[in-house]
């Protein structure tokens, strides 16, 4: 078997999971390789799997990482599936988790075009709808920072991105966020990362590498909520190779989910000893 995980130039040095799954692989008898996503050179047909792993630079060419994403789907087998990266790609899927009844913390969306209104209340973080690692992400705090936020909204627009607008969840500051893996569609394990965003600070860009992140073990009602989740993605695509899946404590204590990610997320390796392994056989079982 030839497996590729694909990377990008963004990611050197800071995919600290990819040289792990890259070893495992070659333990249990794969060849492997970690070209970068956008690499012309590259013969993706080569490969008899691809595996995104960290390809942490597509927020900023997302329509070329899609085309990228379906011409591979058509000469390789990719994980997660064409139809799965394209829905998760952009943060709309949020209304698709809402819809299947799980609680999703209130999401407003503002294409470029259209104005762009303060939201009423508390603290609120702003952040293009296609983004990760919390890059140009900012919390802003109601009749100090307006302003800032309509510059930081005007300069997402003027880029052509789609703004998304939340409020901000302050249970994130005492409690962290807990963040439930699936692999092959089997929980493996979870990891607490405490808060990123300071209030008053600048757009973020690697401060999600800065969490402190720790081994946690989920409630039932957790385990509950994250599985609704895996269900409703599995019902519209199949069960992905990889999910993670991250929830807050949300009003009443209810476990509410921020992100679903199965695109490129980092899986938090050092807190399931076993996950490299089982991911890594997962790929292999795949291709029979």
């Amino acid at each position: 078997m030839h497996i590729a995980l694909a990377t990008s130039r963004w990611a050197h040095g800071k995919d600290t999971e990819l040289s792990t799954l890259l070893d495992e692989l070659h333990a249990i008898g794969a060849s492997c390789s970690t070209p970068e996503w956008d690499d012309p050179s590259i013969d993706w047909a080569a490969f008899d799997a691809v595996v995104i792993r960290s390809a942490w630079d597509y927020p900023e060419r997302p329509a070329a990482f899609l085309r990228w994403v379906r011409t591979v789907a058509d000469r390789s087998a990719l994980f997660n599936s064409p139809e799965t990266v394209a829905w998760n790609l952009d943060k709309h899927y949020l209304r698709d988790v809402a819809e299947a009844g799980v609680p999703v913390v209130p999401t407003e969306f503002t294409p470029p075009g259209m104005t762009w209104h303060v939201p009423q209340g508390g603290e609120y973080v702003v952040k293009p709808a296609v983004s990760n690692a919390a890059r140009h992400t900012c919390r802003f705090r109601p009749g100090l920072d307006d302003d800032r936020a309509r510059l930081h909204v005007a300069g997402l627009h003027e880029a052509g991105r789609t703004v998304l607008t939340q409020p901000y969840q302050h249970a994130v500051d005492h409690s962290g966020e807990l963040s439930l893996i699936y692999l092959d569609g089997q929980y493996s394990h979870a990891a607490r990362k405490t808060a990123l965003l300071q209030t008053a600070g600048p757009p973020a860009d690697d401060l999600f590498f800065r969490s402190h992140i720790t081994p946690d073990k989920p409630t039932q009602v957790e385990l509950e909520c994250a599985a609704s989740v895996l269900e409703a993605v599995t019902a519209r695509f199949g069960t992905p190779l990889y999910a993670r899946i991250d929830l807050i404590e949300g009003p009443g204590g209810v476990p509410t989910v921020m992100e679903c990610e199965l695109v490129e997320p980092l899986l938090f390796f050092d807190q399931g000893p076993s996950a490299v392994q089982t991911l890594a056989l997962a790929v292999l079982a795949r291709l029979g």
